[in-house]
């Protein structure tokens, strides 16, 4: 694969991210939300709901590191956006795992009106999707800056070749240059 078809493809998920980390972020807030209603249905639950408030400020924590690193990625998708149209791919894929969490999250909100019954086990299904998204969403920013760092190498690369290059082609124009002046003599000592 070429330096510009990975950066295309580089930059294709790095949309497909930011996209995906804004749909969760909807997402995210419509849980919030209703976490809000059902705080009204299950006052006499305070302590579980001190426990879920606590994992909430987790991923809040988590979030506002993910919205940095996007942030990040976003100055530097600016520089790439000629290269985007070969991240579809990517979005696709994207989109199939944010309808999984989508469902995932349908499931959540059907438990939540169980919670009387089943508080504990919420409780781990919670942290369960809290170590997956974090856990996907981490690996593929990682991935995402380790093909950057890549990339970047290899344009240093290329940088120093077309150095070497330069210098070469800087001696054949003096040598050039003396062979010409040295022609010119021989042509007047000829003469």
């Amino acid at each position: 694969m070429d330096s510009g078809k990975f950066q295309e493809l580089v930059l294709k998920q790095l949309e497909l991210l930011t996209e995906g980390q804004q749909r969760l972020n909807l997402k995210f807030d419509h849980l919030e939300q209703g976490q809000q209603r059902l705080d009204l249905k299950f006052d006499h639950l305070e302590q579980g709901q001190q426990r879920l408030d606590l994992k909430f400020d987790h991923l809040e924590q988590a979030q506002q590191r993910l919205d940095l690193k996007v942030d990040k990625l976003e100055q530097t998708q600016q520089r790439l956006d000629l290269k985007v149209d070969k991240l579809e791919q990517t979005q696709q894929r994207l989109d199939s795992k944010v309808d999984k969490l989508e469902q995932a999250q349908q499931r959540l909100e059907s438990k939540v009106d169980r919670l009387e019954q089943g508080q504990q086990k919420l409780d781990s299904k919670i942290d369960k999707l809290e170590l997956r998204v974090e856990n996907e969403v981490v690996d593929k920013i990682r991935a995402l800056f380790d093909g950057r760092e890549l990339q970047n190498n290899r344009i240093t690369l290329q940088d120093k070749r077309l150095e070497l290059i330069q210098e070469k082609l800087d001696r054949i124009s003096d040598d050039t240059a003396y062979l010409v002046s040295e022609v010119a003599s021989l042509k007047r000592l000829v003469k």
